[in-house]
C-alpha cells in the first residue's frame, strides 16, 4: 500500500509538471482526477490499517486499479500526449 501511494503521488506530480510545462488546457480538471484517485487510495489505506489485507480490500483495490488504468491512462493521459504532439 505504501508503494502504491508513493508511486501515485510521484507519478502525478511529474505528470502535472509536464502538463504545466506544455500548457495543457485541461490541467485543472486532470489534476482534480488525480486528487480524486489519491482520496480513493487514501480510503483503501485507512481500510488496510484498520482491518489488514482482507479479501474485500484486495477485490476493491484490484477493481479500482483496473478501472483507473483502463480509463484514466487510456483516455485521459492520451489527451496530454496528443496536446504535446500537436505543439
Amino acid at each position: 500500500m505504501q508503494f502504491l501511494v508513493g508511486y501515485a503521488v510521484e507519478h502525478f506530480d511529474n505528470e502535472e509538471a509536464i502538463q504545466l510545462e506544455y500548457g495543457f488546457p485541461d490541467y485543472k480538471r486532470h489534476k482534480q482526477l488525480h486528487e480524486n484517485f489519491k482520496a480513493v487510495v487514501g480510503n483503501l489505506v485507512s481500510e488496510f490499517e484498520a482491518s489488514g489485507s482482507t479479501s474485500d480490500l484486495k477485490r476493491n483495490l484490484n477493481k479500482i486499479l483496473v478501472k483507473w488504468l483502463a480509463n484514466h491512462i487510456e483516455v485521459e493521459d492520451k489527451k496530454i500526449g496528443q496536446h504535446i504532439y500537436k505543439r
